[in-house]
């Protein structure tokens, strides 16, 4: 057993997006390890959740854009003046260094994890200690994706925010004792630029148990955080490209934050806003969709589907670092194929011996993971301090 300090960006307690819930896999797997931890991070404010023994809250603080109000000129200027990414000033605080410093000075710390590249500016304060980074995604590739399709000042913007954070990314790696990352392709990015990488099998935050029998009148739900670009561009690509090809009286239900402008005005399309019980909201319905078309790393949202055992029709994006799905999942690139498979759900859902091995995939996946960070944990604190 070991005592580790654990640094992230936002206090995982409401695992209200894919980033905090596989934030609590990682601390739950530490715990379930016997490692004694104490977490940092911010809290959102005015969020209802109860925070964790030996937990310490920065401050409340709005990370998101669209809520930070002026605070996001701030973070603006600040990434110009520190010649740093956008999405790092947004985390970068005095409070924050002088917590770790004195976390670190008063604290008997083993090992030091950094979760995100965001909180990257941390790391100099960190000395003779071990660190590992938790890449949830290759950020500055997703940036480079997104500059790609834009022109003007906002690809300026993006092509700085990818040149930035790969700055970042790539400091943290090669001074890091690991990168731990959450699909294969990440773990041999981080590789081919001299890091040691290890690729994890993230399981979803659901329990497995049954699905409950069918309490909605919907044809089809989809879950996300759409103020996210990514998510929010597979939305769209689901409502230009999918929803035309679908029977006029189609149930569509949408849950999650930011969906209302892509939704417009479609009368057999409600949009329920922020889901309280996600998996209730995925098990009420004949089939869960997963439009994603961009953006990096596991996804979380699908891992979840899994879990409930429901029929899903999720895009190759969808499934990027899952390997072996179980039946009750169907994958379509073109949306044509898409909504064949949906419509096919409509009619026959998955049988029920498909559901149960989907069950025992997901809790399968879960017992592996663990074994997986109980035994990285140890390679770690083998490997020298590389500062």
């Amino acid at each position: 057993m070991i005592s580790i300090l654990f640094l992230t960006t936002a206090l995982p307690g409401e695992s209200s997006n894919g980033g905090e819930i596989a934030t609590t896999n990682f601390l739950d797997a530490l715990s379930q390890a016997g490692h004694r931890l104490t977490v940092t991070g911010y809290a959102r404010p005015r969020a209802h959740y109860q925070t964790r023994p030996r937990e310490t809250v920065i401050e409340e603080r709005h990370i998101e854009t669209d809520r930070a109000g002026v605070r996001s000129v701030i973070w603006f200027f600040t990434a110009l003046t520190k010649n740093v990414a956008y999405s790092v000033s947004k985390y970068w605080s005095k409070k924050y260094i002088r917590a770790v410093t004195e976390l670190l000075t008063n604290g008997n710390f083993d090992l030091v994890i950094i979760d995100h590249a965001q909180i990257g500016f941390l790391r100099p304060y960190v000395i003779h200690k071990p660190v590992v980074l938790i890449a949830h995604n290759v950020e500055n590739l997703i940036y480079e994706d997104q500059a790609s399709a834009l022109r003007g000042l906002k690809k300026w913007l993006y092509a700085r925010e990818a040149r930035c954070i790969r700055d970042m990314e790539h400091l943290l790696a090669r001074s890091s004792a690991m990168v731990w990352t959450l699909t294969e392709k990440d773990r041999e990015y981080f590789c081919r630029i001299g890091a040691r990488s290890k690729a994890f099998a993230i399981p979803s935050a659901f329990s497995t148990k049954p699905p409950q029998a069918n309490q909605s009148d919907s044809d089809i739900v989809m879950l996300g955080t759409w103020t996210w670009k990514a998510n929010a561009d597979g939305l769209r690509w689901f409502f230009e490209q999918v929803y035309p090809l679908l029977p006029a009286d189609s149930r569509i239900e949408v849950g999650g934050k930011g969906a209302e402008r892509i939704i417009g005005n479609r009368p057999n399309v409600i949009y329920r806003g922020f889901v309280a019980d996600a998996h209730d909201f995925l098990t009420r319905s004949k089939v869960v969709a997963i439009p994603s078309v961009a953006g990096g790393g596991v996804q979380i949202k699908t891992l979840d589907a899994i879990a409930t055992g429901a029929s899903i029709v999720a895009t190759p994006t969808a499934m990027r670092g899952i390997e072996c799905p179980p039946d009750t999942v169907r994958v379509a690139e073109k949306a044509k194929d898409f909504a064949d498979h949906l419509i096919s759900f409509y009619k026959v859902r998955s049988k029920q011996e498909d559901v149960v091995r989907a069950l025992q995939w997901s809790a399968s996946r879960r017992l592996n993971f663990e074994k997986q960070v109980a035994m990285s944990i140890e390679q770690a604190m083998s490997y020298p301090d590389r500062v």
